[in-house]
């Protein structure tokens, strides 16, 4: 089964690029700094603490999506001797940013990323620049705000089971998903999944590149590799862990042209088979990316990520990192104007630990409101705030 059968879509070519002149320049007053937090409780208790850049009499406010609760209680002190204040366009605050440290020490027990603090700062500044000149991003683009295609991510259960995944096509069967595969993912539960419709899965997610004791996963049996690939060829193929033999599997069932790479994307040179790749973890051009973020830290780093996929033609899709508040909506914002038709992983955050029968969750794609300033936007959240 060929690429095609997954990749139905295309990226907004040339938006990057266009935000990349018009961010360059951009002027931004800052004054102070403050903090919030909100926390979603569950087995996984969730905490992100929110970022807000003070001048002019506007706030702008980013999310810092570090995973550890220690750093995230470490953090409201830390910003509080953040000092930032000052005029600059946003390239000279990003160039500042290069030579600062922009968040406190790394959790060994996690894999937070060094590019989670910079873009909790990064975020913040430039809702904060936008508010400051009454504008937002599409209108920096020189294009419309489209409405965002996402997919619902989840697992399907322990023992596994496809009833969830049921509920949610009998509530809505436009809705798609990203399946994180197991263990529990034997013959009869891929057959299954084979049996939704044939488009409702857009991506299946091997995470088999994570290392380290934070996430302790075994590697995934090449043979699951080839059973979903042949039984899903609507999917994409996500952050598989090339070994000849696991090449070998996806190359017999014609999928390697389905590859799509997410944990290991944080700037152009990671995303292999381009000039210049140091990608070590695959030779071979993906049959897609997803772009998160918060992975590259620095907004000009990020959209020049985007700029090099659009340049050589490779489909990009959005990924979100259990955003609370307005980091999902920021997400969304560069999914509309670049890969808006994607299989986008940053549904509205009222899907975290919704059940088809949570009608709060409104299903379909999103699309940006009208006439809105800033980067992003207010939406719901299940989420509270921290005392």
């Amino acid at each position: 089964m060929s690429s095609e059968a997954a990749v139905t879509w295309t990226n907004r070519v040339g938006v990057a690029a266009q935000l990349r002149a018009a961010l360059h320049e951009l002027p931004v007053t800052i004054e102070r700094v403050s903090t919030s937090q909100l926390r979603l409780p569950g087995a996984f208790e969730r905490v992100s603490t929110l970022l807000h850049l003070h001048g002019g009499g506007a706030v702008g406010t980013g999310e810092n999506i570090t995973y550890s609760a220690e750093t995230q209680a470490a953090l409201p002190a830390w910003y509080a001797g953040f000092q930032l204040a000052g005029t600059f366009t946003f390239g000279e605050l990003s160039a500042h940013l290069d030579g600062i440290e922009v968040g406190p020490g790394k959790d060994p027990l996690f894999d937070d990323k060094p590019g989670f603090h910079r873009w909790a700062v990064e975020s913040a500044a430039l809702d904060l620049a936008l508010r400051q000149a009454g504008t937002d991003l599409a209108t920096l683009a020189g294009v419309g705000w489209a409405p965002v295609e996402v997919a619902l991510s989840m697992g399907i259960g322990d023992p596994a089971s496809t009833a969830t995944l049921e509920g949610w096509l009998a509530r809505d069967a436009g809705v798609t998903f990203k399946l994180d595969t197991n263990d529990e993912w034997t013959p009869d539960v891929v057959a299954a999944l084979a049996q939704l419709p044939s488009s409702s899965i857009t991506t299946v997610d091997f995470k088999d590149l994570y290392v380290g004791t934070w996430r302790e996963i075994p590697p995934v049996d090449p043979a699951r590799y080839a059973l979903v690939a042949r039984e899903l060829p609507g999917a994409l193929i996500e952050d598989a862990k090339l070994t000849d033999e696991v090449r070998a599997a996806l190359s017999e069932v014609d999928a390697l042209g389905r590859l799509s790479w997410d944990y290991p994307i944080t700037t152009p040179d990671t995303v292999p088979g381009l000039d210049g790749s140091t990608a070590s973890f695959s030779d071979l051009r993906p049959g897609a990316v997803n772009i998160k973020p918060s992975r590259s830290g620095a907004i000009d780093v990020l959209l020049a990520t985007i700029d090099a996929c659009d340049d050589a033609g490779i489909p990009c899709y959005s990924g979100g990192q259990f955003e609370l508040g307005v980091g999902r909506t920021q997400v969304q914002s560069i999914a509309s104007l670049c890969f808006p038709d994607g299989p986008n992983d940053c549904a509205p955050v009222m899907f975290h630990g919704a059940t088809p029968e949570r009608l709060e969750a409104v299903t379909g794609p999103v699309t940006p409101p009208a006439g809105h300033v800033g980067f992003g936007w207010d939406a719901p959240t299940p989420a509270e705030p921290v005392d």
